[in-house]
């Protein structure tokens, strides 16, 4: 996204050099392109802190799963063992 910006500035400056009769148009164009890019690292930054929360989450939800996991193969070895006796 900055290397977009950094694109469009250039081209920018170009132009107000060719036209420097409409020198403050551009110059507050450039204002709001550089706003825009502020913006958009602070939506950036809070997708960062949304996949780190996510990533909490998940590494919790794994933790969780596993442990009934491991549940379920005692239950399995306990049952397992007691259905083999009732059947013999």
């Amino acid at each position: 996204m900055l290397d977009d910006v950094f694109k469009w500035m250039n081209k920018s400056d170009k132009f107000e050099q060719s036209n420097s009769g409409s020198a403050q148009s551009i110059k507050s164009l450039k204002k709001q392109i550089i706003q825009g890019a502020v913006l958009d690292k602070d939506d950036e930054e809070e997708l960062n802190d949304m996949k780190e929360k996510d990533d909490i989450l998940l590494e919790k939800l794994n933790a969780i799963d596993k442990k009934l996991e491991e549940k379920l193969v005692e239950l399995d070895h306990t049952f397992g063992k007691n259905g083999k006796l009732l059947e013999e």
